[in-house]
């Protein structure tokens, strides 16, 4: 390489990091803090939320939600027994609703004694096949006062149960196992929307895994859904469902494949 050229690529390289630099003073950072887990609980968080009175509420894998005292550095159980509970919608003190596998469910402590007594199916108008991907997500809450959940499509690697919850149907899934994600249940692979009336209603669909729900900061009918890498992408994707659109995905191939999406607007 001539010496003169050199010289001048490594002059345009100090000055465009010179002018991609940050000189602005370094703003407030986080705190990270360790929280020791109770005595036989291990830490598989599946979610996690603050109470109004600055209390830290989890929900773990295998059942339990638990609330931490940062003041006092101390755990006490709310509540126990559920399925998978990957998501928390604070209510109240002492009122939650979460989100475990078969169902909405709200839990709360109508005694004042710091456990939940009182355990009620909110929704569960949607298929379970039994197959082990089919895990749930959210809520979120809207200004309209809809919460929206999110369904996990189900996995070839896994299998159906002869006992399933809605009707089966299996057109699209690939009899041998080896195919592709499949619904063969009503609403695996959607977002739903809960009215205020109870009712539960489908918005959107071909989604892998939308394991993050919320809204952006003028929260106009606009949910930005986070979806897991799998068989078909090998990177994270978040997609933006403006105005209840439904999004559909045409996959090709089952590894390294590219996906397009398709938008139908209602």
């Amino acid at each position: 390489m001539n010496r003169g050229y050199a010289h001048i690529m490594r002059v345009l390289c100090i000055l465009l990091f010179a002018a991609c630099g940050d000189h602005s003073p370094p703003g407030p950072s986080y705190t990270v803090e360790t929280i020791s887990m109770p005595a036989g609980l291990t830490s598989e968080t599946g979610a996690i939320a603050f109470l109004p009175n600055g209390k830290l509420v989890a929900s773990f894998t295998r059942g339990e939600v638990l609330i931490y005292d940062p003041a006092k550095k101390t755990w006490k159980l709310f509540a126990e027994g559920l399925h998978d509970p990957l998501g928390i919608y604070v209510v109240s003190n002492s009122e939650l609703l979460i989100m475990q596998r078969p169902e909405l469910t709200r839990v709360k402590d109508t005694d004042g004694d710091g456990s939940a007594d009182l355990y009620e199916n909110v929704t569960d108008a949607f298929g379970i096949s039994g197959n082990y991907h089919e895990f749930s997500y959210g809520p979120v809450k809207d200004k309209n006062g809809n919460f929206f959940i999110a369904l996990n499509a189900s996995s070839p690697g896994g299998s159906m149960r002869k006992e399933v919850r809605g009707v089966i149907d299996t057109l699209g899934r690939d009899g041998n196992g080896n195919g592709q994600m499949f619904s063969a249940v009503p609403y695996r692979g959607w977002v739903m929307k809960l009215t205020p009336a109870g009712d539960l209603i489908p918005v959107a669909s071909g989604l892998r895994s939308p394991n993050g729900i919320g809204f952006d900061l003028k929260e106009i009918f606009s949910a930005l859904i986070t979806r897991a890498t799998g068989l078909e992408r090998v990177l994270c994707i978040i997609y933006s469902m403006e105005n209840f659109m439904v999004i559909l995905q045409a996959l090709s191939g089952q590894r390294g494949g590219t996906g397009v999406i398709h938008f139908i607007y209602q």
